[in-house]
């Protein structure tokens, strides 16, 4: 679709959905600072006060609580994100997992480490990178992570 500059009159092309009305930067500069003439942006100390007065309203705490608890959103299997892996031991032995990060959580003694959140992390990043070099997006280490691999 071709439209005339709000500025500078000269006809540029784009979609028929775009809202656009300037031809360039340049123009779109010149444009705004017309349209936007006495327009305020900044908030006012008195708004601040009053929004900070508000507070924490008894919705949002029970909506945290409930967020932190849901079986779509905790540290669950049954998260949103969370993703199916199939990991193979270093014996043979074939694990379906889903939720990576919360089966490292629960199971850091097959890694030998102790049971923490930084263990867990650990162990989910390792086989994350196994994940990356099988997929050919990682190429300075190596497919399996302390003996593990993944099957694909």
């Amino acid at each position: 679709m071709i439209r005339l500059c709000a500025v500078c009159s000269n006809p540029f092309d784009c979609p028929p959905s775009d809202k656009t009305v300037t031809c360039s930067k340049k123009c779109s500069r010149i444009h705004k600072s017309r349209t936007h003439k006495g327009k305020r942006n900044k908030w006012s100390e008195a708004a601040r006060q009053r929004l900070s007065n508000k507070g924490v309203t008894d919705n949002l705490k029970k909506g945290s609580i409930a967020a932190q608890n849901s079986p779509n959103s905790g540290r669950f299997e049954t998260n949103v994100n969370a993703k199916e892996w199939v990991l193979v031991n270093p014996c043979g032995k074939i694990y379906k997992v889903r939720n990576l990060k919360n089966w490292a959580r629960n199971n850091c003694h097959l890694f030998d480490k102790e049971t923490s959140e930084e263990s867990a992390t650990q162990i989910a990043s390792g086989i994350r990178a196994v994940k990356q070099v099988l997929n050919g997006n990682r190429k300075d280490t190596s497919p399996q992570y302390m003996g593990w691999t993944l099957k694909m």
